[in-house]
């Protein structure tokens, strides 16, 4: 480990040890988050019948963000990653009792559970992620969302530009994406969704288009998620599904995944993921040891090693 990243996570420790709640009151309706993670990885590769190994430590991911509340139904929030100086979350959020919210300005593009869960908290370090083929140019966007949340149904619409987060429109027309999910049984914490995405890159005379499902259950220490994505551009159509697992024992959560990709009827993208999350600290500590091999059988190229991360967050 690197000696900044050594004093970055040892002052991460320490604000975790500061505060023994999720995140940090403020005042006067403002609340601050930060998640500082570190990920060290070792791969071995192999292709063409060569084989080489890689090692290194990742760059400190530092996403720290505000949210302040003003009035009764609206809040504004803003976020970034610190690290780099790159801004991420730039909103205002409208929310009445009723179950209506309206949101402006940069924001994640509601395209499903892979998309909308941060890195810091997604179940593995690492996975062929459907945020790839989910839309064009990141997963956050510059535009307007509305919807609706209620106990059983919930469901999201944007309107965004579609260059992606930091950037103005590069194009005349505009992308459309959304996500409606219902929880059938509340008893069994299951939830099932469909999201899709249309939209026109840049002056590119085909559209971008992605149909989804994805089902979801939270029962006790059980937490499981499967998607499917099939996504089409011009001539290009990328099929991708993923399933993961993971069951809490106390403060330690066994997790797996499997991912597969699919490039236009070609041998599939294999990825097989299995490790733990060991929270400590009310959970404001978290080490995630990982192993994995993934595999492209067109290519036939293949990497197996292990991850290694460490993160603090208020």
């Amino acid at each position: 480990m690197t000696q900044r990243s050594l004093v970055v996570c040892t002052l991460a420790v320490a604000v975790a040890l500061a505060w023994g709640s999720s995140g940090l009151d403020l005042g006067h309706g403002v609340g601050l988050d930060a998640v500082l993670l570190n990920t060290a990885h070792f791969y071995r590769i192999e292709d063409g019948g060569l084989g080489w190994n890689d090692a290194a430590i990742e760059r400190i991911v530092a996403l720290v963000g505000l949210t302040g509340r003003v009035g009764s139904i609206a809040s504004l929030r803003v976020s970034g990653d610190v690290s780099i100086l790159q801004p991420q979350d730039l909103y205002v959020d409208l929310r009445w009792p009723s179950g209506f919210g309206l949101r402006v300005g940069q924001f994640v593009v509601p395209l499903g559970t892979d998309v909308m869960t941060e890195p810091g908290q997604q179940m593995v370090v690492n996975n062929l992620s459907l945020a790839w083929n989910a839309k064009p140019a990141g997963i956050r966007d510059v535009g307007v969302m509305g919807g609706w949340d209620g106990e059983r149904l919930s469901a999201a619409v944007a309107v965004v530009n579609g260059a992606g987060a930091n950037a103005g429109d590069d194009n005349d027309r505009k992308d459309l994406g959304g996500r409606a999910a219902v929880r059938p049984f509340e008893q069994l914490g299951l939830t099932l969704a469909l999201q899709g995405y249309y939209g026109w890159p840049a002056a590119a005379d085909s559209a971008w288009q992605m149909l989804g499902a994805e089902a979801s259950l939270a029962r006790g220490p059980l937490a499981a998620t499967a998607e499917l994505q099939d996504q089409a551009y011009g001539a290009v159509r990328r099929d991708a599904a993923y399933l993961q697992l993971g069951y809490a024992l106390g403060w330690v959560q066994p997790c797996a995944r499997i991912d597969m990709g699919l490039l236009n009827g070609q041998g599939p993208d294999l990825m097989f993921t299995a490790g733990a999350n060991l929270r400590m600290l009310s959970g404001h500590i978290r080490v995630a040891p990982n192993g994995f091999y993934r595999r492209n059988f067109k290519e036939k190229w293949a990497v197996y090693g292990v991850m290694f991360r460490l993160q603090a967050e208020l």
